[in-house]
């Protein structure tokens, strides 16, 4: 086998000494490169081994130099695509813009004209005054829960009377049925003010 001077590989890996049979250590050394390279490479599929654990030379070489060569490849394009100026829309004829940035652009413009339309949908609404402000929304929830309070913390002072003298079982259901009352007295409440909210809304310019 000829010799191999540290990390230099063969000058002509087509026509050198080398057997055609290599292990991981003899091919390192044929390409010039680490052991650990071969190895990894081997694990992942990108060299095979034979049964024997050996790799065949010529094999090898057209497998590592296909690889190295798209990653040259790879390198160059990028650097071309980082190099290319980038054309600017007065520039642009729709032609020489890849699918997928005319796509992005198309679902860019897509999702600016939804939101123009929203934006214009709220005003209009707010304006007719069918879309309610978000501080009136939060003062009308506000009171509903002051309302619904208010009912279930006066509950004792109105059935303590009622309530003497009972036993577990009575006192459960007069409980119960106490407890029904004020919440249906609430859900009274509750409609009488989206009655006004409604007439608040017709009252209002365009209702």
């Amino acid at each position: 086998m000829a010799s191999h001077p540290r990390m230099a590989g063969c000058i002509d890996k087509a026509h050198c000494d080398c057997p055609s049979r290599l292990s991981h250590s003899a091919f390192a050394r044929h390409r010039g490169i680490d052991q650990s390279t071969v190895s990894r490479m081997v694990q992942s599929g990108r060299l095979e081994a034979g049964p024997d654990r050996l790799l065949d030379r010529a094999e090898s070489d057209a497998r590592y130099e296909g690889r190295t060569r798209h990653k040259l490849d790879g390198a160059a394009s990028a650097g071309m695509a980082r190099s290319a100026p980038v054309a600017t829309g007065a520039e642009d004829d729709g032609g020489d813009i890849p699918e997928a940035i005319a796509n992005s652009r198309a679902l860019w413009d897509a999702r600016k004209a939804r939101a123009s339309a929203l934006r214009e949908e709220r005003k209009n609404a707010t304006e007719a005054g069918t879309l309610i402000s978000e501080v009136d929304v939060t003062a009308r929830y506000t009171e509903t829960l002051l309302l619904v309070k208010r009912r279930m913390m006066g509950l004792p002072a109105r059935v303590a009377g009622r309530l003497a003298g009972l036993d577990a079982h009575a006192l459960e259901r007069e409980l119960g049925l106490a407890i029904r009352e004020e919440l249906a007295g609430a859900g009274d409440d509750l409609r009488a003010l989206a009655g006004e909210v409604a007439g608040d809304a017709e009252a209002a310019p365009g209702g």
